[in-house]
């Protein structure tokens, strides 16, 4: 299992703009979110992300990059009642696209290898 799938097993599902549009189109049965794979810890202004062609992404696609989610449980119970997306880290848009990995200039914050890719709906 990758680290992506090892991250996201059990804790994704879809998210949606106030318009309904899907932000979160990604299948992990077949496809697996982008995920920041190294960061260019001298200068910290560039990623390298473990999705590209492979998952549809193009040149100026933006994303959020945030903490994993945190699951919110009953205290009663203790069944999961809620999820809640991870604290944002950073913003990134997307300058280089290959068959399976992005390369993304950082415009806001910073991240480390794991951190989750939230697309920024247009």
């Amino acid at each position: 299992m990758t680290l992506a799938v090892a991250m996201l097993a059990g804790c994704q599902t879809p998210r949606h703009a106030a318009n309904g549009t899907l932000l979160y189109p990604y299948r992990l049965d077949r496809e697996i979110p982008p995920v920041v794979a190294v960061v260019d810890f001298e200068k910290h202004a560039s990623w390298v992300i473990n999705g590209g062609e492979n998952v549809g992404l193009k040149i100026g696609d933006e994303f959020l990059a945030r903490d994993a989610p945190h699951v919110v449980t009953d205290p009663v119970t203790g069944n999961a009642i809620e999820q809640q997306p991870g604290v944002m880290v950073g913003r990134t848009c997307l300058t280089e696209i290959l068959p399976q990995s992005a390369h993304v200039k950082i415009v806001q914050g910073v991240a480390a290898r794991g951190h989750l890719l939230e697309p920024i709906a247009k």
